[in-house]
């Protein structure tokens, strides 16, 4: 038995041996050599000679997945580096190869979409995200690029569409963009030379957006400036308030418009009681300037300096409300150094003079006027009030 096991161990080896070869045989013949002009291809790009490389890839006549793949990523390339024509000119010649799969063709008809987007051809873009959307592949990207789009040319009606689209095909809830598109074209109608028509209909603007967003302050705004346009200023201030209720980031805008508004029905104790309202419940700054600077055109004194004590209890830090409080005084000749105190207000205003107003709450872009649509990152709905008013300076430790 030992016998015959010695003389199979060799059979045994030599079967193993001779089918391990056959395998490697079988894997040879199955990968491909890498062909000859794919490598000069990527020779001119490492020696950064991107136009011979492309007028190499577009001269290719046999075309598979890694040629394809290495149109699309050359194409990006070239897009991220600001050569736009370039990434152009390949994307077209890919997209004009007749054997080309349906798959690789809306891979190609979208990256020469963001060719054209970047490069700002809007019109050329638009054709070509439909046509992707016509292909049922990228549909979810392709319509984002179309909703950039249409907020770039202003098409609020295509933007709506589009962006119900985007919630069917599962891009998640956009009743927040959607309440936005509204009131643009609120604002259009009212711009517009319309009269009546124009506040009608940008007052049926405002309804709709309400009715996707009900927490959209910006359409409460616009129903306000609607009502004060008609002379029905108790609505215009139910509607601040609205406004203000759900945005109090937007305090600067609302509460100008709610003084305007509470001036003309010579309610100037409503507008106070409301101010002092809001600055208890939220103990913020600017309602309370905002009652500073209305009492002290009625000269109140007593009721300035309670104001004056509890908003620096709520601010103990704010240069704003300092420099209130220097103005007041040197207003009220309580001061002994009437010129050095003008002296700390023109520091104190040239140093407030180039702080932003709003800051965008999703990339921190800041900017000195309010915008619906923040000019950076281009979110809706995301710039807020920012307040040096009450900017806490960190508590300094000092050894006596």
């Amino acid at each position: 038995m030992s016998t015959l096991l010695w003389l199979l161990l060799p059979v045994a080896a030599l079967s193993g041996w001779w089918a391990a070869r056959r395998d490697l045989l079988q894997q040879r013949q199955q990968t491909k050599p890498i062909p000859g002009h794919y490598l000069k291809g990527i020779n001119y790009l490492l020696n950064e000679q991107p136009d011979k490389a492309i007028d190499l890839f577009v001269n290719i006549v046999d075309l598979d997945a890694d040629t394809v793949e290495t149109y699309i990523v050359l194409g990006n390339l070239m897009r991220r580096r600001g050569e736009v024509e370039r990434a152009i000119r390949l994307h077209q010649s890919l997209i004009a190869r007749p054997n080309l799969d349906t798959q690789s063709k809306a891979d190609a008809l979208l990256e020469l979409a963001r060719d054209y987007l970047k490069a700002g051809m809007f019109d050329r873009a638009k054709n070509l995200l439909r046509g992707v959307l016509d292909t049922e592949s990228h549909q979810l990207e392709a319509l984002n690029h179309l909703r950039e789009i249409y907020e770039q040319e202003k098409e609020w009606h295509d933007a709506i569409k589009n962006a119900r689209l985007i919630e069917r095909h599962g891009g998640g809830l956009q009743q927040h963009l959607v309440a936005q598109y509204y009131c643009e074209l609120g604002e259009l109608a009212l711009s517009g030379a319309h009269g009546k028509d124009g506040e009608n209909e940008a007052h049926a603007h405002a309804r709709k957006a309400l009715g996707f967003n009900p927490a959209c302050a910006r359409a409460h705004l616009m129903l306000g400036d609607i009502t004060s346009r008609q002379d029905d200023h108790h609505a215009a201030i139910r509607h601040y308030g609205e406004a203000y209720q759900k945005r109090p980031a937007f305090a600067p805008v609302i509460i100008q418009r709610l003084q305007s508004a509470y001036r003309k029905l010579g309610d100037m104790d409503g507008f106070h009681h409301f101010l002092s309202g809001v600055q208890n419940e939220q103990h913020t700054l600017f309602p309370a300037l905002s009652l500073l600077e209305s009492i002290s055109r009625d000269r109140r004194g007593a009721e300035l300096e309670d104001i004056f004590e509890s908003a620096f209890q709520s601010n103990p830090s704010s240069l704003v409300l300092l420099r209130e409080y220097i103005e007041a005084i040197t207003e009220n000749r309580v001061a002994t150094d009437q010129q050095s105190l003008r002296t700390v207000l023109g520091v104190l205003d040239r140093y407030l003079a180039g702080r932003p107003t709003h800051e965008c709450s999703n990339c921190q872009f800041q900017v000195h006027s309010l915008f619906w649509q923040c000019p950076s990152c281009q979110q809706w709905d995301t710039l807020q009030a920012v307040e040096p008013y009450a900017e806490k300076v960190p508590q300094q430790h000092y050894l006596v």
